[in-house]
């Protein structure tokens, strides 16, 4: 008989945990009601900054988002910028009504900027979108002074509801969760559409982009004699007494392929970082900022600690390492030059140019790096790509010898056993046959 009103105990204390759980996690009739109130007063914002044409002006300038945000708080909290209209609302609940301090914030934001939020709020408060929004939020407000039994300030709020909606009637706790959701989804569709409006986009001319392609060509050349000029001269052949232009080409397709590839990664993932960033306003990058610094940080840490690493158990790899250490760190060291030394409509096209030939000049001298290592410490046998055969003899044997590259005239061994260099034409070569792993 003891078991029943134990078990109806304990699955009263765990409902009641799961309330007060919900509850914190804003799932409350009361805790939803004040989430609804957020997102109208945001989705109050975005339709402000629509109707004005977000497209002539820059969110991310702190004097426009103050001046949206302060006639936001106008239309939504007119008690903050009434001290007679806020006396009558909260005389007989003193416990919800606004802090003085954030009140006296508000009322000097507005007198720094009265102008241009009159102007604002003149123009656009009587706009149907605005209306509507106003009306559901005065409907929230009368639903949670009478929450608080504040009887005064509930007729005061259906009032103002009702002058943006004559049709508009009290709500009570279960079309909170429906506004909520019908309210979320609005804001997110014109968040979405205010912010489309001024994300940096793609946008190529034709001179743009036979600009690109000249630029690309005459990179790829110049990398092409710099690879083999790095890779033959270190082990002391001179290019150009074997290498012709079009051989510079075709003999450093495979080392720079890598950088091209990684390359357009890079400028990919900066663009699409510039482009999420010009979608965000100026109160949104500031609030991330110091988060965004702290994983920058933990980024570079990580990567050093890779670096670190590699040089002592992985050599080969180390300069890898060294690139993507550089792809993170560069592109604020890039745009503190652009801004102080190029102009402002240049900023973007430097940046990408920069960062372009950062990144593949640090990719190619780490391929070339890491060729250098693999030819002078790899076992002959496992560094070995091919067998050679020859129409006539030499007097030196191709057992020990390393293929280090090779042209349309000639191709170039190095002897792994006292290190010595051969150069041979290609016409000598009889075969040339991938060796089996």
């Amino acid at each position: 008989m003891l078991i029943k009103p134990r078990a109806i105990i304990l699955l009263k204390r765990v409902q009641f945990k799961l309330r007060m759980v919900l509850k914190r996690l804003g799932f409350g009739t009361f805790e939803r009601a004040i989430k609804l109130q957020s997102c109208l007063w945001k989705t109050l914002k975005y339709q402000l900054i629509l109707l004005i044409d977000s497209s002539s002006h820059d969110l991310r300038d702190p004097n426009f988002e103050k001046v949206i945000d302060v006639a936001t708080m106008r239309l939504i909290f007119p008690e903050y910028f009434d001290n007679d209209l806020r006396e009558a609302l909260y005389e007989d609940a003193n416990h919800i009504a606004p802090p003085d301090s954030e009140v006296q914030r508000y009322q000097l934001e507005y007198r720094d900027h009265k102008d241009a939020v009159d102007v604002v709020v003149e123009s656009h408060h009587q706009s149907n979108s605005i209306r509507s929004i106003l009306a559901k939020n005065f409907q929230v407000q009368t639903f949670l002074s009478d929450h608080f039994g504040n009887h005064k300030a509930h007729k005061r709020f259906m009032t103002l509801a009702s002058q943006y909606d004559s049709e508009v009637s009290e709500i009570d706790s279960s079309v909170i969760p429906i506004m909520l959701r019908n309210t979320q989804k609005e804001l997110r569709s014109i968040k979405q559409t205010v912010t489309s409006k001024q994300a940096i986009k793609i946008s190529f001319s034709s001179k743009y982009i036979a600009t690109i392609l000249s630029i690309s060509s005459a990179l790829f050349l110049v990398s092409g004699y710099f690879y083999n000029r790095s890779i033959l001269g270190h082990f002391g052949i001179e290019v150009r007494d074997y290498f012709s232009l079009s051989d510079y080409v075709a003999a450093s397709v495979e080392g720079i392929h890598h950088s091209l590839v990684a390359t357009g990664f890079a400028i990919l993932g900066g663009f699409m970082g510039i482009h999420d960033r010009s979608r965000l306003s100026y109160g949104e990058l500031k609030s991330t900022a110091s988060t965004s610094a702290g994983i920058y940080i933990l980024m570079i840490i990580f990567i050093c600690g890779g670096m670190i690493h590699a040089y002592i158990a992985q050599p080969e790899r180390f300069y890898y390492y060294l690139v993507i250490a550089i792809m993170f760190v560069s592109p604020k060291a890039i745009i503190w030059i652009v801004r102080r030394y190029f102009v402002e409509s240049n900023w973007r096209t430097c940046y990408f140019f920069l960062q372009s030939l950062l990144i593949f000049s640090s990719y190619l001298y780490a391929s070339i790096r890491t060729e250098i290592y693999r030819i002078e410490h790899t076992h002959l046998d496992e560094g070995k790509r091919y067998d050679i055969l020859l129409k006539d003899p030499v007097g030196f044997g191709l057992d020990h010898t390393m293929l280090l590259s090779s042209n349309s005239r000639f191709i170039f061994l190095r002897d792994n056993s006292d290190e010595k260099i051969y150069i041979l034409p290609a016409s000598q070569i009889k075969s040339i046959s991938v060796r089996q792993r």
